[in-house]
Parts: C-alpha cells; sequence; structure tokens
C-alpha cells in the first residue's frame, strides 16, 4: 500500500497548489469564464437530470449512510473509513473558513443556480466533490470490485463534483480542490488500515 500513500500525499500536495493559485487573478479570470461556460451552456435537461441522480453520493447524508454500510460490512477497515471521512470533513471545512471564497451565484450575475436549496457557506474545496472522490477512492482500496462496478463508481464521482459547477454552486477551481482533498485523502488514509 506504499504506492497508494505516496499517491495519496501527491495528490494532496496538487491540491495545495490548486488552492495557491486562486492568489492569482489570472487564473481566477479562467476559472470564472470556465464556470460561465458549464452554468449557462444548454445541454439539455438530460444533462440535469444524470447530475441529479448522481448528486446524493456527495451529500452529507448519503455520506453517512454509505459510512455506516461500510463500517458494518467491513469491520475494522469501515471504523478506519468513518474515522478518515470524520477528519476529511474537519480539514474540508477549514479550508473553507481560510479561503472564504464566495459562490458563484453571490458574484455572478447571470449565475443560474439549479437547486431548490444554495449552499451559504464559503466556496472552496467543494464538499460534495471532496466526499464522493473520497469514497470512491476508499472503495477501490477496500474492496474487490469488477471493472464496470469501478467505472460505474467513477461516473458517480464524476457526475457529483461536474453537477457542483452545473448546479451554479461553485467554481470549476472549487471542484477540481475538492476533487484532489477527496481522492489524496482516501488514497493515503485508506492505505494505513
Amino acid at each position: 500500500m506504499d504506492a497508494a500513500r505516496a499517491a495519496g500525499v501527491a495528490i494532496s500536495l496538487a491540491r495545495v497548489f490548486s488552492g495557491v493559485a486562486l492568489l492569482l487573478p489570472a487564473v481566477v479570470a479562467v476559472d470564472r469564464r470556465v464556470f460561465q461556460a458549464i452554468n449557462r451552456v444548454g445541454a439539455g435537461r438530460w444533462m440535469d437530470v444524470c447530475f441529479a441522480l448522481a448528486r446524493p453520493f456527495g451529500t452529507s447524508l448519503g455520506f453517512i449512510a454509505a459510512a455506516a454500510l461500510i463500517v458494518l460490512w467491513r469491520w475494522p477497515a469501515g471504523a478506519w473509513f468513518a474515522l478518515a471521512g470524520a477528519t476529511l470533513a474537519a480539514v474540508k471545512r477549514g479550508l473553507k473558513l481560510w479561503l472564504r471564497r464566495d459562490r458563484p451565484f453571490r458574484r455572478e450575475a447571470t449565475a443560474v443556480v439549479r437547486l431548490s436549496h444554495a449552499p451559504q457557506d464559503p466556496s472552496s474545496p467543494s464538499g460534495d466533490a471532496a466526499r464522493a472522490w473520497y469514497l470512491w477512492s476508499a472503495i477501490m482500496l477496500l474492496f474487490s470490485l469488477t471493472p464496470p462496478a469501478r467505472l460505474v463508481m467513477a461516473l458517480l464521482a464524476a457526475g457529483v463534483a461536474l453537477g457542483r459547477g452545473r448546479s451554479g454552486v461553485h467554481y470549476p477551481l472549487d471542484v477540481w480542490a475538492g476533487s484532489l482533498l477527496g481522492l489524496g485523502w482516501g488514497a493515503a488514509w485508506m492505505s494505513y488500515r
């Protein structure tokens, strides 16, 4: 599992560098333009339905339900998964409070919010993307899944992450940072189990 641990640390460092990118005005300008393109694209209702179906896998409630199942199914590794998930939540919250990046729907006059309840906390990193990719990376290390099952899990995590920008609540760099945080956290922590 040393390779998974090294990958987790490398991914987490990439996340740190992407957070530093928020200090560069040119990067922020590109991030805003990409958000506007993703948020306003007229891709049709089918894409929004796909993102809505994937969304529960990134929510706190969905994550708690998955953690409970994993704890019951794979004790004691599941307990380690739950502990690492709790620390991920604390780190993610600390980063949000430290960065204090506004949500796109507060900064972009043309942003379309496609959620019934828009989050009010800071934007970066995306907690839903972090939880979805943490869940994916941990499950890949805990269970022997067939390649089709791995693909389905990856598509669900990607759907959660990409849906955050489409729904108007995150910039692309927020989603990128959350995804890297979740992937790195899962690979680093679960390699110790």
